[in-house]
């Protein structure tokens, strides 16, 4: 892909993607799009691989929603590919995910476990992403507020 190709994707995620950090016993980092229009998802599966699918509307007359997603290292590689093309919230929460997977990356035996240590160091970053998340949505409801007069 090209710098401007790259760039069209970022802004792309930036406004209708999603990064998130599942719990569980074995937490996951992932990325995501939804859109209703299908060209979007293609061009994100077929430059980082991950799985894509459609979801149906949930009341008559309404689109398709076409959705993409991507976990663990791939997500990595994706995020590390549109990085220095995202600003904002986008950019804090790329930040966050690629610290939580370099950490889960470092672990050696993953069917032994994690250490507390390392544990806690992954709940924190989960954490700290949802935290992010909800500050943005937060920040967007106040932000689309009409100002007085």
């Amino acid at each position: 892909m090209n710098q401007i190709e790259l760039a069209t994707l970022a802004g792309f995620f930036a406004g209708e993607g999603s990064l998130t950090i599942s719990g569980g016993k074995l937490p996951t980092l992932y990325a995501a799009v939804g859109n209703t229009e299908r060209i979007w998802i293609d061009l994100f599966h077929s430059n980082f691989d991950g799985t894509w699918y459609i979801e149906k509307p949930k009341y008559q007359g309404a689109k398709n929603i076409f959705r993409w997603r991507v976990a663990g290292n791939h997500a990595v590689k994706f995020l590390t590919a549109i990085q220095p093309y995202l600003v904002g919230e986008k950019a804090g929460q790329l930040n966050l995910a690629l610290k939580f997977q370099s950490i889960k990356n470092k672990i050696e035996n993953r069917n032994a476990g994690f250490s507390t240590e390392t544990r806690l160091e992954l709940d924190k970053c989960r954490e700290e992403l949802r935290n992010l998340r909800r500050t943005a949505a937060e920040t967007n409801r106040r932000d689309a507020t009409p100002l007085a007069k």
